[in-house]
């Protein structure tokens, strides 16, 4: 799957390991999608406050693959 941007639903997001999340999102074009986000736990402290008041935010999302290093 190649990079994307969409507008996304925060579905769901689960402690993975000491800094990642799995987070799943529901869009329009794709339906719904479950990402890792690595070392994201210092990042969205911020944000789990945003999450508890508007769990039904839409986002614009920008998707990326991971990129194999030669």
């Amino acid at each position: 799957m190649p990079d994307f941007t969409t507008d996304a639903i925060l579905l769901r997001k689960i402690e993975y390991g000491d800094h990642d999340f799995i987070i799943s999102f529901l869009t329009k074009s794709k339906g719904k999608i479950s990402v890792i986000a690595k070392n994201a736990k210092k990042v969205l402290n911020g944000f789990q406050v945003l999450w508890i008041f508007f769990p039904s935010i839409i986002f614009n999302v920008l998707f990326l693959r991971k990129r194999k290093m030669a």
